[in-house]
């Protein structure tokens, strides 16, 4: 069995967004999933409000689960066809709140679907009759129903155009402003990520390589993973700029040492014998780098 996630140490702050970064099979997806519970640590413990969730049983963890929700990547195919969007947003409200009348989830239903800039009259329409960024204002309702404190957002633009990501990320930080909502907002899209986040982690193979403040890491990024990732981003610039194409990730590594030696071009004799663990930089900057110390 290979592990997917090695010494991840992340918090996420009442009302804070923090990004997840990282190319596909870095482990983005995974962590976003073992925060929900909907995947479980083989070890280390996962924390929710001061609560160990990982070793609550189901029925101990179901008063957290509504707590935490999640918006998804693919607002088609999140979507049961079957039933109208007000049913869906419902079917979220009665997991939570069984005891409301039928008038008092319709209204319920009618107020979430206002508060992310649908009309409450739609709520009988299915998912078909709606656009793309209009089905993903539909799981954000849903992910509302049930009063979250922390949404993970598991690259819930990427399947948008880009005119209506800009409106999707002003109403996540609006709800956030509103409610005091949490975001862990995994997302490969830096300027996204960038846009809408206070902190960010760089994942590699895994591994947080580099954390901070959004504008620090950006502006002086201390890991070679995280200049690669910021030099991939496509801009104008002269030729002589252009470095060229790292190797691909190798998902099989018999050594010891840092999990970025292969492709670093930064590298020391150490690296490759020792796997650099995460210092302190700076107040609330941390790096995973030989080269950086």
């Amino acid at each position: 069995m290979t592990p997917v996630l090695h010494g991840i140490s992340l918090s996420v702050a009442r009302g804070e967004i923090v990004g997840i970064v990282g190319e596909s099979g870095s482990g983005k997806s995974t962590l976003g999933r073992m925060a929900l519970r909907l995947v479980s640590p083989t070890s280390g413990r996962v924390f929710f409000d001061g609560h160990d969730i990982t070793a609550m049983s189901e029925r101990q963890f179901r008063p957290f689960r509504s707590r935490v929700q999640m918006i998804f990547q693919d607002p088609h195919n999140s979507l049961d066809p079957a039933i109208s969007i007000g049913a869906s947003v419902a079917e979220a409200i009665e997991s939570t709140q069984p005891g409301l009348s039928q008038a008092e989830r319709d209204e319920r239903v009618a107020a979430l679907l206002q508060q992310v800039g649908l009309n409450p009259l739609a709520a009988g329409r299915r998912p078909h009759a709606f656009s793309g960024g209009q089905k993903q204002r539909v799981g954000i309702a849903r992910a509302l129903a049930t009063n979250p404190d922390l949404i993970v957002a598991d690259e819930a633009v990427s399947a948008l155009d880009v005119s209506v990501q800009a409106h999707i990320l002003n109403l996540m930080r609006d709800l956030r402003e509103q409610l005091g909502l949490a975001y862990l907002f995994i997302a490969h899209d830096l300027a996204v990520v960038r846009r809408v986040s206070h902190r960010v982690a760089v994942l590699y193979r895994g591994r947080i390589v580099e954390s901070g403040c959004r504008d620090a890491l950006f502006d002086t990024p201390l890991h070679p993973y995280t200049r690669m990732l910021l030099r991939s981003v496509p801009r104008a610039r002269p030729l002589s700029e252009l470095a060229a194409p790292a190797a691909p990730m190798d998902p099989v590594q018999t050594f010891a040492g840092c999990p970025f030696y292969a492709r670093c071009a930064e590298r020391l004799d150490i690296c490759r014998h020792v796997d650099p663990p995460a210092r302190t930089m700076a107040p609330g900057r941390e790096v995973a780098c030989h080269a950086a110390w």
